[in-house]
């Protein structure tokens, strides 16, 4: 084969901005990379499409995005179809683009062991952003408008299986800038058709969950029964699991960091833990929600630091989203066997004393954090 690379640019014309697209295709390598520039409200983007190893890769505000390569797309093809349209020097207009809108949902996050066994190009295009595993769901003009905007929008994708129906990703909209439903539910029988899923994610949460259909077997799957989620909590007790462990190696020390999801009290519970380790205490963090499911204002003193036998407590930040954090702890569960050094992004604060609680206040406290406590000095702070 005679290595040739085809370079081509394609003029698009967007109402009243016009944009120049780049495009270059290497038959040696298979690789063709679309480097699309802003506009409208849009970030650039570039995009890497590889036959071979059936792989596609989306990098846009910050984040790249890995998915597996629809079966539709001959990656040579495109290239040479692109070379042909600027070789008829013609702008392309919207009355002449057929537009798709895909939806990406997160599966995993890779760390540097996984990247390196990415494409050469993927490694370089994003390694300094986060690479994130999704899969891919298309779906109508409407629907994405809605999603955009901030509405709620169910992503079908079932699978029927001896009388079961599983609804794949059953997905809240934006959280803290939601209004109306933040989910709804794709049973139709469901006593609860939908929920505000506000404060309690500032990202889209999807859920798998089945609907039993009339005579049939129950669902084995593990996965919840969608006319049983009614509220934020029932949604949060489908998406968290119970335990997460991740394994973290720095240099010669390898420790496990736990993730646990308390479902069985009113007021859901998020606890993180870290052994000691080189010179750093152990730690544990506490975040609770409210018995309403909501995480700020409504709830009090809900954020424990416990570092070695010190307990230091705040009233969570309205910034921070457990479940964000829970879920992407999942997330990089799922796409390493154990994480490093270079995975981690190290930031630093100081922790100031605040004064002591309330007696009052301390009998208040979720019990996820007495039991941290009981025989600990306990004190508010603040970080710098």
């Amino acid at each position: 084969l005679h290595p040739q690379t085809i370079g081509s640019v394609l003029t698009i014309a967007e109402g009243e901005e016009t944009i120049v697209q780049e495009n270059i295709f290497s038959n040696l390598t298979g690789i063709l990379e679309i480097k699309v520039p802003p506009h409208k409200n849009y970030t650039d983007s570039v995009y890497i499409l590889h036959q071979e190893s059936k792989t596609s890769m989306l990098k846009t505000n910050n984040t790249c995005q890995l998915s597996d390569l629809p079966g539709y797309i001959n990656v040579s093809a495109m290239a040479q179809q692109l070379q042909n349209l600027e070789n008829e020097n013609a702008t392309v207009t919207e009355a002449k683009v057929i537009t798709t809108y895909v939806l990406k949902a997160r599966q995993a996050r890779f760390g540097i062991r996984r990247r390196e066994k990415l494409l050469p190009v993927i490694q370089d295009r994003c390694k300094n952003e986060p690479l994130i595993q999704t899969s891919d769901f298309s779906v109508n003009e409407t629907e994405f408008e809605k999603y955009n905007a901030g509405e709620l929008i169910l992503v079908r994708n079932e699978k029927t299986t001896r009388g079961c129906v599983t609804q794949h990703n059953v997905c809240s909209k934006e959280g803290p800038i939601a209004c109306g439903y933040g989910w709804t539910n794709p049973d139709p029988n469901a006593p609860v058709k939908g929920f505000t899923f506000h404060q309690v994610s500032d990202g889209s949460i999807c859920v798998n969950c089945n609907i039993v259909l009339p005579g049939g077997p129950p669902c084995d799957n593990g996965f919840c029964e969608c006319k049983n989620i009614t509220n934020k909590k029932d949604l949060m007790d489908c998406v968290l699991d119970a335990d997460t462990e991740v394994v973290i190696e720095e240099g010669n020390d390898i420790f496990t960091q736990k993730l646990t999801y308390n479902s069985q009290s009113s007021e859901r519970s998020i606890t993180i833990t870290s052994p000691a380790h080189k010179d750093l205490s152990n730690l544990e963090v506490v975040m609770h929600a409210h018995s309403s499911g909501y995480w700020h204002n409504h709830a009090k003193n809900n954020n424990l630091l416990k570092l070695g036998d010190a307990c230091h407590i705040s009233t969570l930040p309205t910034d921070v989203f457990p479940v964000d954090i829970a879920v992407g702890i999942q997330e990089i569960k799922k796409g390493n066997n154990a994480t490093t050094k270079d995975d981690e992004v190290e930031t630093q604060g100081i922790i100031l004393g605040a004064g002591p609680l309330t007696k009052n206040e301390e009998n208040a406290l979720h019990s996820d954090i007495k039991s941290r406590c009981s025989n600990s000095n306990v004190e508010r702070y603040v970080e710098m």
